[in-house]
C-alpha cells in the first residue's frame, strides 16, 4: 500500500507558500533528515541526542507553519500592528534585548531564504531598527548581542541567556 502525500499550499501577497506534507513514516524521514542540514543544525551540533529529537519534533510540526503563515499575514495588517508602534502606557518594567549578529544573520537570510545580500540587508536592519525602538520603551533596557548566532540564540547561547537573566535578577 502506497503512502499518500499532500501539500497544502497558501497565497500571501501574490505568492504560493506551499507549507504543510502530510504523510507518515517515509516522508516524515525524509523532512527530519533534510531538516538536520538547516538551521540551528546547520551551526551547532553539540545538542543532546534528547535535544535533536525535541527540535526536529518540533521544527515537523504543521501547527508551526501555520502559525508563522498567520504571524506574517498579521504583520502585513495595519490594523494588527499599529499598537505596537507606540509606548502607551508600557510597564516600568527592565527590558532585555537579546539579539543576533547581523553579518551572521545575512549570510543565513541569503542561504535559507535564497535571497541577495541586498535584500538580506534590508531586512537585517529593519529588524535591528525595530529592536532600537523597543529599547526606548523602559528606562531599564540593555541590549545583549550574541555573537556568532542567528535566529536560534536561545538553543545555542546559553551564557547570554544568563547574562540576561543576571542583570534582571
Amino acid at each position: 500500500m502506497k503512502k499518500g502525500l499532500s501539500l497544502t499550499s497558501k497565497v500571501i501577497e501574490g505568492q504560493n507558500i506551499s507549507y504543510r506534507i502530510f504523510g507518515n513514516g517515509d516522508i516524515d524521514l525524509v523532512i527530519k533528515l533534510i531538516m538536520r542540514k538547516a538551521p540551528p543544525f546547520y551551526y551547532y551540533d553539540q545538542f543532546s541526542p534528547e535535544a535533536k529529537k525535541y527540535i526536529l519534533d518540533e521544527l515537523t510540526k504543521a501547527e508551526l507553519h501555520d502559525v508563522a503563515l498567520e504571524e506574517y499575514r498579521l504583520a502585513h495588517e495595519e490594523k494588527e500592528i499599529c499598537q505596537l508602534k507606540e509606548k502607551g502606557d508600557f510597564p516600568k518594567i527592565p527590558i532585555v534585548l537579546i539579539t543576533h549578529e547581523s553579518e551572521f544573520e545575512i549570510k543565513e537570510i541569503m542561504e535559507f531564504g535564497q535571497t541577495t545580500k541586498e535584500f538580506a540587508v534590508k531586512v537585517e536592519d529593519l529588524w535591528q531598527s525595530l529592536m532600537q525602538e523597543y529599547l526606548t520603551f523602559s528606562d531599564q533596557s540593555i541590549l545583549l548581542r550574541a555573537n556568532n548566532s542567528g535566529h536560534y540564540i536561545h538553543l545555542t547561547k546559553f551564557e547570554v541567556i544568563m547574562q540576561a537573566l543576571q542583570w534582571i535578577s
